[in-house]
């Protein structure tokens, strides 16, 4: 995962630019609308498990999959990385099959309490990194990724957002996410909480 300084950096930049709210509603650059919240988690994202022909589509389905566990559903959160193994291959669906084993955390415990779901949206933030540019092949993406933990009891946990990062491949039938790079913040823009 990258340092805690290249994501504070990349925060800065974003909150700077007018890229990031405060608020529980995503913002988005001018070049890219933010993501709707996904249904809840069970729900499958738009579109189909085959690898999409927009490296932007594979990147929304694999964050609206990969973090979108669900305990009325889920045995634990690893089940959702399970769901988005269609859209990853080589060191993401690597990394990503690993999970699928995780253990139980006190989150985890605490979402279930309330029969809940986290609730994922994100915006791109491609601007405040110097990507290569796009080739036939290869592809970077880059988004700022909020799970708001909502319980079917009306209960609603601290949010939890992420930088990710993505490295693409476009492997004649459409593309995928090799690489994956992400680092959490309890919060936007003061970088407390970082783990």
């Amino acid at each position: 995962m990258r340092t805690r300084t290249t994501v504070l950096a990349v925060l800065a930049v974003l909150a700077a630019a007018g890229c990031t709210t405060s608020s529980n509603e995503p913002s988005s650059t001018a070049s890219s609308p933010a993501t709707s919240p996904t249904a809840p988690a069970t729900s499958e994202p738009t579109g189909t498990h085959a690898p999409a022909q927009d490296p932007n589509v594979t990147v929304d389905q694999v964050v609206a999959v990969y973090w979108a566990a669900d305990c009325r559903t889920d045995t634990r959160t690893g089940d959702a990385r399970k769901r988005s193994l269609p859209w990853l291959t080589g060191p993401a669906a690597e990394n990503a099959a690993a999970e699928v084993r995780e253990a139980h955390n006190a989150a985890w415990l605490e979402l279930c309490s309330h029969q809940g779901w986290f609730t994922v949206t994100s915006t791109d933030a491609a601007a405040a990194f110097e990507f290569p540019r796009d080739t036939a092949t290869r592809a970077h993406r880059a988004r700022i990724v909020t799970l708001t933990p909502t319980g079917s009891d009306g209960w609603s946990g601290t949010e939890v957002i992420y930088v990710a990062q993505f490295e693409l491949v476009n492997d004649g039938r459409g593309w995928l996410v090799l690489d994956m790079d992400y680092a959490r913040s309890a919060g936007l823009p003061t970088g407390e909480g970082w783990e």
